[in-house]
């Protein structure tokens, strides 16, 4: 078994929780399923769950009894009861009796244990990647979890939403899309599955209701994420605060107000023999390692290969994500976005005067505001570290005409020839043929190339070349989030074109056409890379002194 826990839970904390457990269980029973009506009993994990859900400060800390976690994820496999505990964390939130705020200290033994209150005008959000999505399982959980439970005469119970008795405060579900209610002063915040919440307008969602959550500060307001493990280089807000988590270490983990909880198949049980079939005994041992010492017990592995893996029509790749917990890249994706990741280096800046090569993919811009917006990007490409990094970028949804400005493009070339030694500069032309006939009669056509990525054959073979150099770590980025995230979207699409081992070439596409999920930058990158391949092979880096004579050791 494989999980990732930040902070680590190598300490006693004080903690509410067994005060929230014993609430939950008096007053709420199962929701939807085999249980459905009987009472709700939390088994040793999920009271672990609730124990550090509800973590306070020490009675000796400044800020004794606040709230230790602000923002708490819980990413496990599918079927381990995720919206049923977003249910009932909800419900308890939302209570008049929910004994989940801190309102002082009783002495048992030697011990100071925290005592709990309910929160004063409740405001809690079930949010999920659509709105339907959200009404019809952590929400519609919870009103059955209230409804045929013994607390049901604390609550009234409508379709779209639950009110505590006597109208003081409200529970309501809603699709992770901007709307009017974003201005909600919300004190409890349930996110589901938000390894699929992908779309800008889902992203620019979680930032603005997370944003409501500083505007009661008295209530100690916090969000929960109930998710499967995401699909690499999607963008997704678990893949966000995933990588959020994993640069938290040492001191800097156990301060931090983020809980992180992950549980995966250990990797090195392989689930597929040589020639690619599943090998179902590990496959059983992989199931029950994703589910942990306390799922595996009421949840058959077998029962899971069979219907998930082994039948006819199943898409094993998709269920070893979910059901195996395992952040696997999918097998459309161009590049490794993780690599990627792991080789940003926000610090370096590429000196001026060094020798770069340069990588442009225009986008005109449209006037039609149904149409995504069109993104232009310029990437330099260091020629002897291969450290790429964002020149320009440009959105043209963010100007009145939706527009790429031009003069701003040309302006951005211009100071990149100026600032370093561009020995080439590959654009690919459409939409930006007078600019480039410009840049080539400014910085001569030695420098300055039409570089068509419509060519299928140059393309695939540039395509690969950019793939492999930043799997082997040669590509190294400048930690750009806009570029990280179109490296992360663009996907293969095979073309009829064989390499010398006979294996189909591909180019990059968007995952779909209309997509608003962009690739530009990751265009210019590999333009950027081509260039350097290609200024290489023509001797640019004969003769010369190597980086360190020029520039001495530089620590990143």
């Amino acid at each position: 078994m494989s999980e990732f826990v930040v902070p680590p839970l190598d300490e006693e904390w004080p903690s509410l929780g067994s005060e929230v457990v014993a609430w939950m269980e008096a007053n709420l029973v199962f929701g939807p399923g085999d249980l459905l009506g009987q009472p709700y009993r939390l088994d040793e994990e999920d009271r672990a769950i609730v124990e550090a859900a509800y973590q306070v400060f020490p009675k000796e800390d400044s800020r004794a009894g606040h709230r230790r976690f602000d923002t708490f994820v819980l990413m496990t496999r599918k079927g381990t009861k995720k919206s049923e505990r977003l249910a009932a964390f909800s419900a308890v939130e939302l209570a008049e009796d929910g004994p989940v705020r801190f309102d002082g200290w009783r002495k048992v033994g030697k011990q100071w244990v925290p005592v709990g209150r309910p929160v004063t005008s409740p405001y809690v959000w079930i949010l999920a990647f659509s709105e339907q999505q959200a009404e019809d399982t952590s929400f519609e959980a919870m009103r059955q979890m209230i409804v045929l439970g013994p607390g049901a005469d604390k609550f009234d119970v409508w379709e779209d939403r639950i009110v505590r008795r006597g109208g003081v405060g409200q529970a309501m579900p809603l699709a992770s899309a901007p709307d009017s209610r974003d201005g909600g002063k919300t004190t409890f915040q349930g996110k589901e599955e938000s390894h699929r919440w992908v779309l800008p307008r889902q992203r620019e969602a979680h930032q603005t209701t997370r944003g409501n959550l500083s505007k009661r500060p008295i209530a100690e307001p916090w969000e929960m994420h109930a998710t499967t493990a995401y699909a690499p280089g999607e963008g997704s807000v678990a893949e966000e605060l995933h990588d959020a988590a994993r640069k938290l270490t040492g001191d800097e983990a156990r301060a931090s107000r983020m809980f992180f909880f992950y549980r995966w198949a250990d990797t090195r049980i392989q689930i597929r023999n040589e020639d690619g079939s599943i090998d179902r005994r590990a496959l059983l041992k992989a199931i029950d390692d994703a589910s942990g010492p306390v799922a595996s017990k009421w949840s058959p592995a077998d029962n899971i290969a069979s219907m998930q893996f082994l039948a006819p029509g199943a898409d094993p790749e998709y269920a070893e994500r979910v059901w195996l917990n395992r952040t696997l890249r999918r097998t459309a994706i161009a590049f490794d976005v993780e690599v990627w990741k792991h080789n940003a280096r926000p610090t370096y800046r590429i000196p001026d005067k060094a020798l770069v090569t340069l990588g442009f993919d225009g986008s005109r811009g449209t006037s039609d505001p149904r149409r995504p917006a069109d993104h232009t990007g310029l990437i330099a490409t260091e020629l002897v570290t291969g450290h790429q990094q964002v020149l320009g970028h440009w959105v043209a949804e963010t100007y009145e005409d939706r527009q790429i400005p031009r003069a701003e493009v040309d302006m951005a070339v211009d100071d990149a020839f100026s600032r370093f030694e561009v020995l080439r500069l590959y654009a690919d032309p459409p939409g930006w043929d007078p600019e480039i006939a410009l840049w080539v009669g400014r910085y001569g056509k030695e420098r300055v190339f039409e570089w068509f990525t419509w060519r299928e054959r140059a393309m695939g073979f540039a395509c690969s070349n950019y793939a492999q150099a930043i799997a082997l770590g040669l590509v190294t980025n400048d930690g750009h989030a806009e570029f990280t995230a179109h490296i992360g979207h663009a996907h293969q699409r095979l073309v009829n074109i064989r390499d010398d081992d006979g294996r189909r070439v591909w180019v990059i596409q968007k995952e779909r056409e209309g997509s608003p999920l962009k690739i530009d930058l990751a265009s210019a990158g590999v333009l950027s890379w081509e260039a350097r391949t290609d200024a290489i092979a023509a001797g640019a880096l004969e003769e010369r002194p190597s980086v360190f004579e020029e520039r001495g050791l530089v620590t990143v």
